[in-house]
């Protein structure tokens, strides 16, 4: 689709905005890392471009190797140098040889801006997050609270990182580490958040989690809501694609994200099942990891296909669901339940989170107050025996999605963003 709005900024080529994204990988995390705004972004006048680490899965040109063309070895001796220091000892200040590379990429040396995406698993160190934010214009998406913990990615119900952490009560919390360093992690990390010039958060229920701990900052968080391409539609041969999984029109779809990540909350679903008595009604299709819902073989149909970046096998996806279950209480936005509202599939997920708000669930899909097996098997019951509210409910959370999540917008005000940073680092200067 076309810009709905477009800036008068950069209307030529000579004055297009040069921003270097950098993160972990590129396809892995496409929707919310930069890549998959590369080509909108240049119809607004910004030329995006992409340094990445451990996952380049692409061929795309304007996606550069923090680690060059080093061999396969040298890399293999780099991680085990990492995963030694950092993430057995639990020590974030290594100093990382690939990432003083990133002072020799020529789009670093061009960039007008550096965009920071997902960079704290071993991509960029700490003193060349520092040396970036001194030489250019840097804007730092945090897509999760790790800038403000010892070491861990989410603190779930843990309040020790209000304290200043030490003390870890879970080591073993991803990142996982042996040591514990967390207070030093922690000091080190209160650094860095001093330094940084422009902070940009996907939620209000994000950015006020930030600001209990750091209230000084507020001046340099801009909330802004990602925006997806609604490339996700319900597919048009949703009855063809659901027959060749052995799905009646009877059978109510519930799809989830099959994963041990703690904070998704995927043992909610495992307990669901167990309580639930043999239908032969009810269907789980589950996204990446294979094999967690075997024991339940015998009781439903259990469809499992593997994770995929492939936006028609997504579509695809989507389009056998009836409604898509997202039991994660932590989660910082959540774009599974955007991608399947963007389908026009209803979600169900927790009351007072961020997902909550991107979602609007009150409206368009089914809210859970409680951790509890009795409360989702009520809902799925209800969902079952009235197939009419969820047929609306299919209708508002598409419009839900294009009123509010569309790309063309969120990159415009992203636009704003950037000339907004560049302008406080010029006369900082």
């Amino acid at each position: 689709m076309p810009p709905i709005q477009l800036l008068d900024l950069a209307d030529t080529l000579d004055d297009v905005l040069k921003v270097l994204n950098i993160s972990s990988g590129d396809k892995i995390g496409s929707r919310f890392n930069g890549f998959d705004w590369m080509d909108a972004f240049r119809t607004i006048g910004v030329e995006s471009t992409l340094a990445v680490h451990w996952n380049h899965n692409s061929s795309d040109s304007r996606v550069t190797n923090l680690a060059g063309r080093r061999s396969h070895l040298l890399k293999k001796a780099y991680w085990r140098a990492i995963y030694l220091e950092y993430l057995k000892l639990g020590k974030e200040d290594g100093d990382y040889p690939w990432a003083k590379s990133l002072f020799r990429n020529p789009n670093y040396k061009n960039a007008d801006l550096v965009h920071f995406q997902i960079i704290h698993d071993g991509t960029l160190d700490f003193k060349t997050i520092s040396r970036v934010m001194r030489e250019k214009p840097t804007l730092w998406t945090w897509h999760d609270p790790w800038p403000l913990t010892g070491h861990c990615v989410y603190p779930e119900t843990c309040e020790r990182f209000n304290q200043g952490c030490g003390s870890c009560p879970d080591l073993h919390r991803p990142f996982n580490v042996s040591i514990d360093l967390t207070r030093e992690n922690k000091e080190l990390k209160k650094s860095l958040i001093a330094e940084a010039q422009s902070i940009h958060i996907s939620t209000d229920w994000f950015k006020d989690f930030v600001l209990q701990q750091h209230p000084e900052i507020n001046s340099k968080i801009t909330k802004i809501p990602f925006g997806l391409e609604s490339g996700l539609s319900a597919s048009s041969r949703k009855g063809e694609i659901r027959a060749s999984h052995g799905i009646t029109d009877n059978q109510l779809v519930v799809g989830c994200r099959a994963t041990t990540e703690p904070q998704k909350n995927f043992s909610l679903i495992e307990r669901l099942l167990e309580s639930l008595e043999p239908s032969h009604e009810l269907v789980i299709l589950t996204i990446q990891d294979l094999g967690l819902l075997k024991k339940y073989e015998k009781k439903f149909k259990i469809i499992e296909i593997p994770w995929t970046n492939d936006t028609q096998k997504l579509a695809d996806f989507y389009s056998c669901l009836d409604v898509f279950l997202m039991p994660s209480r932590y989660e910082t936005f959540g774009f599974m339940g955007l991608e399947a509202q963007s389908a026009g599939i209803p979600v169900i997920g927790f009351a007072g989170t961020a997902m909550d708000e991107v979602c609007s669930l009150n409206l368009t899909g089914f809210q859970l107050r409680q951790n509890s097996v009795p409360e989702l098997s009520s809902i799925i019951n209800k969902i079952q025996q009235d197939r009419i509210t969820l047929h609306e409910k299919s209708v508002l959370s598409q419009e839900h999605f294009a009123k509010n999540f569309s790309m063309y917008p969120f990159l415009n005000e992203m636009k704003k963003l950037y000339l907004q940073t560049i302008e406080a680092f010029n006369d900082r200067s």
